[in-house]
Parts: structure tokens; C-alpha cells; sequence
């Protein structure tokens, strides 16, 4: 009987659990998602940061997608830092020039009345200081620091931090969700773009430029280090002759 009690107790648990996962938070998360998305449509202020950040990663993923086996580098990474110091600053400008009633109100008390927006303003640029003396001091590991410092997870840090303090998107848990779904869409939004970059390429040489420059890479590699050995394999021999 208390078995029974049991299976029935957790069966509508699970019943619920699924009810608030399709009915509550799922619509709540992609609701959020197209807030994201549309947070420059709404603000047209945002459009003047927002370009450069979209401009760079379109550039970036045409890049590597043509060099793949190229890195990022440690240079590289140390700019990238300075977008999210930079990006920081702006929206510290934002919440200064605060409106009140619709009409522009600049002054010191703004930062306390926007608390909230103030301290997310200032975690970004902590953030980019943090990774900027990372990728200085050559800190962490390189695929680690390459990757938080590449332009994906820099670009849309800084476009879902500006679209908190720049509109009414709430920073919340839903917030942080919408902004991880973000982030795998664009992923693979920019995996597809490499490797259509890369068919075309294939296409338009001929075949110079095959899909998987990586292996081609590695294959060449492999050939030179056994070309080389082969090469040092007679001296060997003639130096046993003599």
C-alpha cells in the first residue's frame, strides 16, 4: 500500500515537473529569447553599439572559416577583452544619461537609483579586466582563454548586458536561459557558415581549398616529418659504411 502511495506520489510529481517545464518556464524562456532578439528594434540607441559587435563576428567567422587552422592567438584575445571594458563604459554612460518622464536627465544619482543596471554595468567591466590580465599573463590554458575570449562569448555578453541596461529586459534566471539559447543558436549558425564558406571555396579553386583544412594540414605534416626521416636515413647509413 505505502508503495503504491509512493509510485502515485511520484508519478504526479513528474506530471507536474513536465506541466511547468512546457506550460511555464519553456514559453517564458523563448518569450524572452525574441525579447533579446528585437531589444534594438525597440531601443534604436542600441543599433549604434550593436553594429560593430555583429560586424566583428561576421568578419571573424569568414575569417576562420577560411583560415581554420589558424588560432586565435594571445594578441588576439587581449583586444577582445577591451570590447566587454569598453562595452562597460557605454552603458555606464547610459544609466548616466538617465530619462525621467521622457526627458533626458543626466546626473550622479542615477547610478543609485539604477542599482541593479549600475552593478551589472560594472561586472562587465570587471569581467574584461579579469579576462584581459588573464590573456596578458598568459594565465590559464590556451583552447580555455582562446575560447572565452573569442567573439561569441565576448559579443553576446556585451549585447545581452546592453539589452538589460538599455530596455526593460529583466536580469533574471529566465534572462541567463534565453541568453545560453542564444548562444548554441549562433554557434551553430556560425558552424553552418563556415562549412558552406568552405564548400563554396572548395567550388570556386577547384579543389585547392578542400572542406577540412585541418586534416589536409595534418596530412601535410605528416608527410614532411617522414620525407625527413627518409632523408636522414642514408647519412645514417654511409656514416656506418665509413
Amino acid at each position: 500500500m505505502i508503495f503504491t502511495l509512493l509510485q502515485a506520489t511520484v508519478f504526479t510529481e513528474n506530471i507536474s515537473r513536465q506541466g511547468y517545464l512546457m506550460n511555464d518556464l519553456l514559453p517564458r524562456i523563448i518569450d524572452r529569447v525574441m525579447e533579446l532578439i528585437s531589444a534594438p528594434k525597440n531601443n534604436p540607441d542600441m543599433i549604434w553599439m550593436v553594429v560593430p559587435l555583429v560586424v566583428t563576428l561576421l568578419l571573424m567567422t569568414f575569417y576562420f572559416g577560411r583560415y581554420e587552422t589558424e588560432e586565435l592567438g594571445w594578441n588576439t584575445a587581449v583586444g577582445n577583452s577591451l570590447v566587454l571594458f569598453f562595452i562597460s563604459i557605454d552603458l555606464l554612460r547610459q544609466i548616466y544619461n538617465g530619462e525621467v518622464g521622457g526627458i533626458l536627465n543626466p546626473a550622479i544619482l542615477n547610478f543609485e537609483v539604477n542599482a541593479l543596471k549600475t552593478a551589472i554595468s560594472l561586472a562587465v567591466g570587471f569581467l574584461g579586466i579579469m579576462l584581459l590580465l588573464v590573456n596578458f599573463l598568459h594565465a590559464i590554458p590556451k583552447k580555455l582563454s582562446f575560447f572565452m575570449s573569442s567573439s561569441l562569448p565576448i559579443n553576446l555578453t556585451a549585447y545581452v548586458a546592453m539589452t538589460i541596461i538599455y530596455t526593460d529586459v529583466k536580469f533574471d534566471r529566465t534572462t541567463l536561459i534565453a541568453a545560453l539559447v542564444l548562444f548554441f543558436l549562433f554557434l551553430g549558425a556560425i558552424q553552418m557558415i563556415k562549412l558552406v564558406e568552405r564548400i563554396f571555396l572548395r567550388w570556386s579553386t577547384g579543389g585547392e581549398v578542400v572542406i577540412l583544412p585541418k586534416t589536409r594540414a595534418k596530412k601535410a605534416a605528416k608527410k614532411e616529418s617522414e620525407e625527413k626521416a627518409e632523408s636522414k636515413e642514408p647519412e645514417t647509413n654511409e656514416e656506418e659504411t665509413a
